[in-house]
C-alpha cells in the first residue's frame, strides 16, 4: 500500500537554547495561512508541545532548500495533550518566502471520524536528511483517558509533530510516541483531538501564547464508524 501523499506539508523543526546551541529536532506541518496584523501572512504549523512549547527558539527547514533557515513563534497548545502551533511570517529575504509558498497546507477528512485502518507516519528522524515515511496497520487505542491511534510500525526520534496520513493523502493525526524496548508501536493524536485544540489556540491567539489548561477539549465526542462513545 502506498501513500500518493507527497509530503510537501512537512517540515523539519530544530530548537535551539538562547545562546543559539541546538537542543532539539522534530517535525511540524503547515495546517492553514493567515493574515498578520500587517496584512502579511502567517503559515502556521501544528506539531507536539515537546517539540515547539515555547520555551526555546525554534526554527524550520526542508532539505529542498537547504541554506533557508526560518524563525518560528510560538502561538500555544496543551502540554496535557502534547499539541502545539507556531508560525513563521512570510516577507523575509531570500529563498524563506519560496520555501514557505512551496508548502501544501494539509487535507483534513471531513467530517472526522476515527475509522483510520492504515496510515503512514511521515517525519524527519533523527540522522536522516530527508524526509521518511512508516506505513502500518492504524486502529483507535484507548490510553490515559484518551483516545490515540496505534500504528503497527515504530516511529524515531525527529519523527514527532510530523504528519499521520491516510491513503487519500489526507491528515488524520500526530505522531507523537512508540513504547521503549518494543518494536513496530508507535502512538498518534488524532485529528479530533488535535483540531480541537489547535482551533482554540487559533481563535484565542492575540500575540501572546495560548496555553490551555489539561485537554480543554471539554464535551468533545469521538465518533468512531458514526457511533459516539
Amino acid at each position: 500500500k502506498e501513500n500518493v501523499y507527497l509530503h510537501m506539508s512537512v517540515v523539519k523543526v530544530r530548537v535551539t537554547t538562547s545562546e543559539g546551541i541546538p537542543f532539539a529536532i522534530g517535525s511540524a506541518t503547515l495546517w492553514v495561512k493567515t493574515r498578520g496584523s500587517n496584512d502579511d501572512t502567517n503559515y502556521v504549523f501544528i506539531t507536539n508541545f515537546h517539540v515547539a512549547d515555547g520555551t526555546k527558539p525554534l526554527f524550520i527547514v526542508h532539505p529542498r532548500f537547504s541554506e533557508v533557515t526560518a524563525f518560528g513563534t510560538f502561538m500555544g497548545g496543551s502540554k496535557s495533550a502534547d499539541v502545539s502551533l507556531f508560525f513563521v511570517k512570510e516577507g523575509a529575504r531570500g529563498r524563506t518566502d519560496e520555501m514557505l509558498r512551496s508548502l501544501d497546507r494539509i487535507q483534513l477528512k471531513e467530517p472526522m471520524t476515527l475509522d483510520l485502518t492504515w496510515g503512514t507516519a511521515v517525519g524527519f528522524p533523527l540522522g536522516f536528511p530527508e524526509i521518511t515515511r512508516s506505513s502500518g496497520d492504524v486502529g483507535p487505542q484507548v490510553a490515559l483517558d484518551r483516545i490515540f491511534y496505534q500504528l503497527s510500525e515504530s516511529i524515531n526520534g525527529g519523527n514527532s509533530g510530523g504528519a499521520l496520513n491516510d491513503l487519500e493523502g489526507r491528515w488524520r493525526g500526530i505522531p507523537s510516541a512508540t513504547l521503549e524496548d518494543v518494536g513496530d508501536v508507535s502512538f498518534c493524536i488524532t485529528d479530533l483531538e488535535a483540531m480541537s485544540i489547535a482551533k482554540s489556540v487559533l481563535r484565542r491567539y492575540r500575540g501572546s501564547p495560548v496555553v490551555l489548561d489539561s485537554l480543554e477539549i471539554v464535551g468533545l465526542d469521538f465518533p468512531v464508524h458514526g457511533t459516539t462513545i
